[in-house]
């Protein structure tokens, strides 16, 4: 079981985690943030990805490994380049998640995998769905919205 932390509370929360058995840490899940739309103008409010979070995230992966020894500690936020991946192993991190550059350049997860030295690339099994799938990430009132009906009885 990977569990991913909010920004806030990490040590404390990150060492409950441990103690609870879970198999790794994943520093962290992304801030909320506000900006302005370039194309409304209007403010709205958000997920904050890339590489404005490394050096937020970077520090907090240093910091939880100096302080936890007994868990995996997985750095997540703002890898764009290999470079990124390597400070992020640099501060201690056991490995890495890459997320929002596959987004806009899909190949770069296969290129900083392998300029790190073939290091493992995770495959898609298709054991699971995930958010990518249509409707994957859709809650109940979404779909009645839609006018589809729910699969419970």
């Amino acid at each position: 079981i990977l569990v991913r932390l909010p920004m806030q509370d990490t040590y404390e929360t990150a060492q409950a985690v441990a103690d609870a058995g879970a198999d790794a840490i994943v520093v962290c899940a992304p801030p909320r943030g506000t900006a302005r739309d370039p194309k409304t103008g209007r403010l709205v409010s958000g997920r904050v990805y890339g590489p404005l979070v490394k050096p937020i995230v970077l520090r907090m992966v240093g910091q939880l490994m100096r302080r936890i020894k007994d868990i995996p500690v997985i750095g997540a936020g703002g890898i764009h380049t290999p470079q990124d991946a390597r400070d992020y192993l640099d501060a201690g991190a056991t490995a890495v998640q890459i997320d929002s550059v596959t987004w806009v350049q899909p190949g770069m997860l296969e290129y900083i995998a392998r300029d790190l030295g073939g290091m493992t690339v995770t495959r898609e099994t298709g054991a699971f769905p995930d958010e990518w799938f249509p409707g994957m990430g859709d809650t109940e009132r979404d779909k009645r919205r839609r006018g589809e009906s729910s699969n419970r009885d």
